[in-house]
Formats: C-alpha cells, sequence, structure tokens
C-alpha cells in the first residue's frame, strides 16, 4: 500500500472570478496535480501523505465553504511516464474499429497511440 492518497476537492463560487482566483491562489501548491474551472465551480486534485490527509477534508476543515471533498485511498500510477508510439491497439486491449465514437463523434483512434 501507497503512504500517498490522492484528494479531488470541488467548490462552488458566486461567481467564475472567484473560481479563477482560488485556482490561481493555489496553483504553486506542492500537492497539486491538476486543477481547472467550470462555470462558478473550481475543481482541483491533489496528492499528499496518509499521515496529512486530514488536510484533503476541505469541508471539515472549512464548513462555510461549499465544497466536496474525495479521498482515493488506492491510487494507480504507472511505472515510468508513459511515451506515445504507433500502435495497432491500445494499451487497454480495447478494438477501436469496432467502436461506435468513431463515427458519431469523428474519433480517429485511441489518444494513447499515434492513431489519436
Amino acid at each position: 500500500m501507497s503512504n500517498y492518497v490522492l484528494g479531488f476537492i470541488i467548490r462552488e463560487f458566486d461567481s467564475r472570478e472567484e473560481a479563477e482566483m482560488n485556482v490561481e491562489k493555489m496553483k504553486n501548491c506542492p500537492k497539486l496535480i491538476t486543477a481547472g474551472i467550470t462555470g462558478f465551480t473550481s475543481y482541483a486534485l491533489y496528492r499528499t501523505t496518509r499521515q496529512n490527509s486530514w488536510w484533503l477534508d476541505y469541508p471539515s476543515l472549512f464548513p462555510e465553504s461549499r465544497s466536496k471533498s474525495y479521498i482515493i485511498e488506492t491510487s494507480i500510477y504507472p511505472d515510468a511516464p508513459m511515451e506515445i508510439t504507433p500502435s495497432d491497439s491500445p494499451p487497454c486491449g480495447a478494438i477501436c474499429r469496432d467502436c461506435p465514437f468513431i463515427n458519431s463523434h469523428g474519433c480517429t483512434g485511441c489518444i494513447a497511440t499515434s492513431q489519436g
């Protein structure tokens, strides 16, 4: 078991500007993996030690906030960064030529291979 957990924090704001300010404020946090905004809502994914996972429980720490936290206790990481390499099939084993999204969404193939 890894000594790390992930935390997904969703926060609602009164305006897009407030959501942007929140993401901007946290962008240099060493625990931050990624963050984004949709409408008046910010989304952020953090990684921290199990010992410090209390830090991810935003609704308990700040009950007045309009927020939700999801703690991901078990996560899987690739052994090394994956490179996109030419391939006739995706690493997940799907058979892209049979996928209905090719026609309905104009998909050109798996994004993990040079096809997409």
